[in-house]
């Protein structure tokens, strides 16, 4: 039922969902459901001390009309034609991964949730020479989980479910393409690195730091910024080249480093509603 509803609406166009779904679902989740708006102000309060209170909630509230607006890209990413993908995601230097491609090197880029990752792994599917390879983590709900799988291979890249990552690293081609979203929040028994992010100390899960010490790809950093409206612009910076130790967490640091400027040069487009902070270096549980 519910993906037969999203397949309804996913062939409306943009601006009509834009007008219709988006300040509904921006209604209901922060009037009426007021969706994790505790986590939303204390995460904003943290990460910016010394704004304003009253800038604080506004930011807040751009929050959520941003994510009013980003289930309805989501949705319509099933069913927009390739010219109108091209024409909503710019790519402002895509000849940095080109280049190392072209010299045979594998590559690793690390993005954010950040703007819209769903249009940015179908644009880049588009336009990359390679085949795109992404790691993923399966919804619970098996029939949201279902549609956006379908959206995300609608441009023949390769989703990889983020249990199996590690087991199918002996049998990757080389080189290889591969991107992954690296700013979730590990699980406290699990292998993690500690670095600094919007002023505080966080947890990064060390899978992609595992990756580069036994593959060495060349890892590059995604920035997305929305420049108005369903449109973005898409920027590559280099990161860290090989040879890595996972001992020194470098790709990790640097990593968090260029996550805080994207962020804070465009706040209310990244996903504050996460639990990103909901343990201290305290409790962690890896020993």
């Amino acid at each position: 039922m519910l993906v037969s509803v999203l397949r309804l609406l996913g062939r409306l166009p943009l601006p009509v969902l834009y007008h219709t779904l988006s300040p509904t679902v921006t209604f209901l989740l922060y009037r009426v459901a007021r969706y994790r708006r505790k986590i939303v102000q204390q995460n904003i309060a943290n990460s910016f001390p010394e704004m304003p209170a009253d800038e604080q909630r506004r930011l807040a509230a751009r929050y959520y009309r941003h994510l009013g607006h980003l289930l309805s890209e989501i949705i319509r990413a099933q069913f927009h034609s390739a010219e109108d993908l091209r024409r909503r995601v710019t790519f402002k230097n895509l000849e940095v991964l080109e280049e190392l491609w072209a010299d045979g090197k594998s590559i690793m880029v690390m993005a954010l949730h950040q703007s819209n990752w769903e249009w940015l792994l179908q644009a880049g599917a588009l336009e990359l020479t390679p085949t795109v390879s992404v790691v993923y983590k399966p919804l619970h709900n098996k029939a949201m989980d279902r549609y956006l799988f379908e959206g995300r291979n609608r441009f023949h890249c390769e989703c990889i479910p983020h249990k199996k990552l590690l087991g199918q690293l002996s049998s990757w081609p080389r080189p290889y393409f591969f991107c992954l979203l690296a700013d979730q929040m590990p699980m406290k028994r699990s292998p993690k690195a500690w670095a600094g992010m919007l002023g505080q100390e966080t947890a990064f899960p060390m899978g992609a730091e595992i990756i580069a010490e036994k593959t060495s790809p060349v890892v590059v950093f995604c920035k997305m910024l929305q420049t108005k409206l369903g449109y973005y612009d898409v920027e590559f910076v280099p990161l860290a080249e090989p040879p890595y130790s996972v001992q020194d967490h470098r790709i990790l640091s640097r990593y968090a480093e260029l996550a805080t400027e994207s962020i804070s040069s465009q706040p209310h487009t990244w996903m504050w509603s996460n639990r990103r902070w909901r343990y201290g270096r305290d409790q962690d549980q890896w020993d």
